[in-house]
């Protein structure tokens, strides 16, 4: 399917799954949806009281399911790299510790960021299996 010739909904669960287009920027997308992760979490969502965070992220969990189902379909590809909502909710739930600690150190930080990418890229057992099972 042509995703110029989707529909409004396609459009916005499209818009979603690649995170606002940080999917579609050059090389390595999922470290461009973890990236835009950070950034959102470090400017707004650190501000966020108590549970708000947490829900947020299973909200994103949840909609990024459904709206990553549905780019598969309108791009016609599976697990297309340009989808990385899956990248932005497993990066916020790295960053999920500093929050309940009320810690937002950049060095903090990026070890989230960091330690998810290599998770992330390489897989290590359990995580593999997990992907290729689940």
């Amino acid at each position: 399917m042509d995703p110029l010739r989707t529909n409004r909904w396609q459009r916005i669960h499209l818009r979603v799954a690649t995170f606002f287009g940080a999917g579609y920027l050059p090389k390595a997308p999922g470290t461009w949806g973890s990236l835009a992760a950070v950034l959102l979490y470090v400017l707004v969502l650190v501000h966020l009281p108590g549970a708000l965070f947490p829900c947020l992220v299973l909200v994103t969990t949840g909609v990024g399911i459904l709206s990553s189902s549905i780019a598969e379909e309108v791009l016609e590809r599976e697990d297309p790299p340009e989808v990385v909502i899956d990248e932005v909710a497993g990066q916020w739930v790295a960053l999920l510790p500093l929050h309940f600690m009320g810690r937002s150190d950049w060095s903090l930080v990026f070890l989230a960021f960091a330690a998810f990418r290599l998770l992330d890229i390489f897989k290590p057992f359990p995580c593999g299996w997990l992907q290729e099972h689940c």
